[in-house]
């Protein structure tokens, strides 16, 4: 400004005084037939928020608009710009410190708000203008007057504090609080539906506001409005910025403490999400808020285990003593139970390992059914769990549940017809790990470990308890459909047809010319000595008769007696899966003829094809599992290889899914237990 800055107020509040007298009969004229132009000229828009803030020239164009349009200047101040933003507000924005104070001085400035109900105090709080702020708070002599203006909210719940922080504007959020009662500042802490004040400093990750706020005395009967996410430590745990979390847990520890409506402190909600660094420090404050429980009675261990997050679950058991029952929630239900029931295969192999975990954990039942982890990863097929805790020996795999149901019998009874093929695995893995735990060690070298399967296969006992009250039901699994299974094998077998018979005439190396000296090998096969050369007449010949006699099979399906057409169809399923093995051998036999003076070339495609016929056989014998009837130990191996095989191709390497808030129900599984029994 200038030297003379103390000397504009007098003449700008002279003059302005002096324009708002001043009246044109057109302004009554609007009234009278019910018409006010509201909306703010640019002109004087652009003078509210002119660089150099001079009163006189905004004066001067006050004066011009109401001189054109024939309307008093009462009129045009209370015109708005389409947002609805008075010339108070614009001014704010822009911290036209000298017009704000001019139009102060008219009080409905002061309260009109614009489309997102903000006031000239919320626009200047955003916009970091602390000199307008000043200015209009300077307006105010009651203090009860100036608190319930400052509280005013915003569309979006927010004060003018609200506004301050979310902008980091220190020196205005300084100003707001101190212009305030300190009787006021416990409303911050119940802001509904706008976020508290202390939540959006954790938000910003301004420090030093955030440590003003904590500085503020909390109410006696409650901290802060119980939603989840709107605690600070709620808010540090999912920025994920461990200094605000120091920060907030050393000025104020009793917020560690502090719920959700259902009951999940902020370490629940640490070891939800995984925040090993936000779990350590919030145990290294407090190992008692381990301990607290939610609404379901599940600490925050149980969400941890159900998440699968194993670094959370280490830092919890170390400052948790064995797993007794005081880990229970109100189901009955321990952290085995949890992961198992969650299909957390890591999870489990993790627990099961470490010392806090004893025989009683792994074995114990639930309230609900009678389950131990062993049946609710039964009943949820998860077949990596079922595999980790079968390997245990303390698991006792015959333990039945309150109606006499085992593992294996929980699976069977609600196997479907046919059964899947996860199914099929799962069963496989039980009964092979049931039999094993008659052997005396795990420990034995290969030889030792295949005669020992054989005595076990050989003189095991009863694996299975059924319950003389099941029954099981039978349930038609709809996913499998026999009439699409034959439709796609016919398509097969024709195309392995076709190209077998192409391939008997298209022969490699060619044959002998019409013109060749020799009359006796006209059209005959150049390549007819050559052992590779019989290799793959063999085996095309194989592969196209079989492609041939499993397509005649399959036009059985169209009989009327149901029996013979599923006979059929599965019998062709025989031939068609023979005509695709053999059919890879013919290919390899044909391509080694041709490169047989290349060994490289000769030596990496006899790789590739052993390989790939290797892996065609292995997925032609899936289907068949030998490991529950072959007796012998090398073939009992074999097959056993074959079920891992199947088990990464077709099952893959996790199982389970987890939401937050509670620990999930068991699906109905109660209900489901009781239709079964009779």
């Amino acid at each position: 400004m200038g030297p003379n800055d103390s000397n504009w107020k007098v003449p700008s509040y002279k003059r302005l005084e002096e324009l708002l007298k001043k009246q044109f009969s057109s302004s009554v004229n609007h009234v009278q037939v019910g018409f006010i132009d509201d909306t703010m000229s640019y002109e004087l828009y652009d003078a509210a928020r002119d660089e150099n803030g001079d009163a006189s020239k905004f004066l001067d164009v006050l004066e011009r608009v109401s001189t054109e349009k024939q309307l008093d200047c009462s009129t045009i101040l209370h015109q708005a710009t389409p947002t609805g933003d008075s010339l108070l507000h614009v001014a704010a924005e822009h911290g036209r410190t000298r017009i704000a104070e001019l139009l102060v001085d008219n009080n409905f400035l002061l309260i009109v708000t614009n489309i997102k109900k903000d006031t000239a105090l919320h626009v200047a709080a955003r916009a970091k203008k602390i000199g307008v702020m000043r200015v209009i708070l300077s307006k105010f002599d009651d203090a009860s007057s100036k608190d319930n203006f400052i509280m005013l909210p915003n569309k979006f719940g927010n004060r003018a504090l609200h506004e301050a922080i979310l902008s980091k504007h220190r020196e205005g959020f300084d100003f707001l609080l101190s212009e305030q009662s300190e009787s006021t500042w416990p409303l911050y802490w119940d802001t509904h539906p706008a976020d508290s004040p202390i939540y959006m400093a954790v938000q910003t990750g301004d420090l030093e506001i955030l440590r003003r706020l904590l500085q503020i005395p909390f109410p006696s009967d409650r901290i802060i409005y119980k939603s989840q996410g709107n605690s600070p430590l709620f808010a540090a745990i999912s920025e994920r910025n461990i200094a605000v979390l120091k920060e907030i847990v050393d000025k104020k520890e009793e917020l560690m403490f502090l719920t959700d409506e259902d009951g999940n402190t902020p370490l629940h909600y640490a070891a939800f999400t995984g925040y090993v660094e936000g779990v350590r420090e919030l145990l290294n404050k407090s190992t008692l808020v381990a301990f607290q429980r939610n609404s379901k009675s599940n600490l925050p261990i149980h969400f941890a285990c159900g998440k699968g997050h194993i670094q959370v679950v280490e830092e919890l058991l170390r400052v948790q003593g064995p797993c007794t029952s005081f880990s229970l929630n109100n189901e009955g239900r321990n952290i085995l139970h949890i992961a198992s029931m969650r299909g957390k295969s890591k999870m489990v192999k993790y627990l099961l390992k470490h010392p806090k975990i004893n025989s009683k954990t792994v074995n114990e039942k639930d309230l609900l059914n009678g389950d131990t982890p062993l049946h609710l990863a039964s009943r949820k097929l998860y077949l990596w769990t079922l595999d980790h805790l079968s390997r245990d020996k303390r698991i006792i795999v015959n333990l039945v549940n309150d109606q006499g149901l085992t593992a294996i019998d929980i699976i069977r009874s609600q196997s479907k017809f046919p059964m899947t093929r996860i199914e099929v695995l799962i069963l496989e893995k039980l009964q092979f790990y049931k039999r094993l735990r008659h052997v005396t060690t795990y420990l034995l070298d290969l030889i030792t470990l295949q005669l020992g399967a054989y005595m076990i296969v050989r003189f095991a006992g009863a694996s299975r308890k059924y319950n003389n009250k099941l029954r099981r039901k039978r349930v038609v699994n709809k996913a499998w459909n026999e009439n699409d299974g034959a439709n796609t094998l016919i398509i097969v077998a024709v195309l392995v047809a076709t190209v077998t018979f192409a391939a008997g005439f298209t022969i490699p190396g060619g044959v002998y010319s019409s013109d060749y000296p020799v009359p006796i090998k006209r059209g005959m096969a150049v390549l007819t000595d050559q052992t590779l050369f019989k290799i793959f007449m063999t085996f095309n010949t194989i592969a196209m008769y079989c492609s041939t006699f499993g397509t005649i099979l399959l036009l059985w399906r169209h009989l009327p007696d149901r029996r013979v057409s599923t006979q059929a169809y599965h019998n062709s399923k025989i031939f068609v899966q023979l005509a695709l093995g053999t059919m890879p051998v013919a290919f390899v036999a044909a391509i080694l003829l041709v490169v047989r003076n290349d060994s490289f070339l000769a030596y990496l495609t006899s790789i590739i094809a052993f390989i790939f016929v290797f892996v065609i056989l292995l997925l032609g014998l899936l289907g068949y599992f030998p490991t529950r009837s072959i007796s012998l130990p090398v073939f009992r191996q074999v097959g056993l290889l074959l079920l891992w095989f199947g088990i990464i191709l077709f099952y893959g390497s996790k199982d389970g899914v987890f939401y937050f808030g509670e620990i999930p129900q068991d699906d109905d599984n109660a209900t489901q237990e009781k239709n079964r029994v009779t």
